[in-house]
């Protein structure tokens, strides 16, 4: 016999609905019903989802509350997560390897393992450099470019750098004679300048600008005279060579 449900009264109402929801035919009938609406509604259902994410999980309080969750969380299972990392890192270190890129050189041959298609010592030679200018600096100095014409010039730069007056006493080398030009067969006092090691290698840089500074810098100081297009003025009376 059939027990006769009280509908007036709630709690035999939430316990008839309880016992229908656990029927097996029941279960798979909602199942199926809840596929089907997820599939017929999809975009209604994620717009109500990013609404309900703007108006809930965006607040201050919501974000705080979350935070100390976090912590809380981390500080109570902090050995265990740190060995599961240790144990994915493991399972997935192969597979990472596999991920890299395995290119190989164009000129060299040599295994690279980024995406470019040169190594790093064929991608800086010659034509592959971007400060490349033809070989300049393959090309032979001017006879008069000696030991004496050298000295004289660090002498007249008082045996300091004219970038950073670092004297060459303070360096293991001596100081180099810079072209201001870049001519190599150019060898007159108005167009070198003394350097160290480390701004000579910047003058490869932006060689406009270098030119015109050390050429400002050599005018002020001795006095040279030099055109608007960067061009020496000689002045035969002082004896400029």
């Amino acid at each position: 016999m059939v027990n006769k449900i009280d509908w007036n009264n709630k709690e035999e109402r939430k316990e008839h609905h309880r016992e229908y929801s656990q029927r097996p035919e029941v279960k798979a009938r909602i199942r199926k019903y809840d596929k089907q609406y997820r599939q017929d509604n999809k975009e209604k259902i994620k717009a109500q989802q990013r609404e309900y994410y703007k108006k809930y999980y965006l607040k201050s309080e919501v974000k705080i509350r979350k935070n100390e969750y976090s912590k809380q969380y981390y500080q109570k299972n902090k050995e265990k997560m740190n060995i599961k990392r240790k144990e994915h890192y493991k399972k997935n270190k192969d597979k990472k390897k596999e991920l890299l890129f395995n290119n190989n050189c164009v000129d060299c041959g040599k295994t690279i393992k980024n995406c470019s298609t040169r190594c790093y010592s064929c991608s800086n030679i010659k034509e592959n450099n971007p400060n490349w200018q033809g070989g300049k600096s393959f090309e032979p100095y001017g006879l008069d470019f000696n030991n004496k014409f050298k000295e004289a010039i660090r002498e007249r730069d008082n045996h300091c750098c004219v970038i950073c007056n670092k004297p060459q006493e303070e360096l293991k080398c001596k100081l180099h004679i810079h072209h201001i030009d870049y001519d190599k067969t150019n060898n007159l006092p108005p167009n070198c300048v003394s350097l160290c090691i480390i701004h000579h290698g910047e003058t490869n840089v932006n060689r406009s600008a270098w030119k015109s500074f050390f050429q400002q810098l050599l005018k002020e100081r001795e006095h040279y005279q030099y055109t608007e297009d960067n061009k020496i003025i000689l002045d035969f009376t002082k004896g400029e060579k």
